[in-house]
């Protein structure tokens, strides 16, 4: 394999891993990119010795997943301050006087 060879496989594989980034914790495209540029994951994918830019899409973002450098999945769906906002409405109360 020749060295654009595996580049292009290298992007190719990013192309399809930044959308699933983007869809699953709400960030930009830029904002994407810079997490996945900036990971340990994609050292490994731009190291030949792993053979990491030959896995599917879904197990490089699993691996990203486990790196921790995405932000929290359940704060970026539901932010602080819905919980700060919730002890106001009514809801709330009438659960806190069961």
């Amino acid at each position: 394999m020749t060295v654009a060879d595996r580049q292009f496989m290298i992007e190719s594989l990013c192309e399809d891993i930044v959308p699933m980034i983007m869809e699953e914790y709400h960030l930009t495209d830029k904002d994407a990119f810079d997490r996945l540029y900036k990971s340990k994951t994609f050292s490994k994918i731009e190291d030949p010795q792993t053979g990491l830019y030959y896995q599917s899409p879904a197990y490089v973002f699993d691996m990203l997943k486990e790196e921790k450098v995405l932000p929290n999945h359940l704060a970026n769906r539901f932010p602080l301050y819905l919980f700060e906002n919730l002890k106001n409405t009514s809801l709330s109360r009438k659960s806190e006087s069961r």
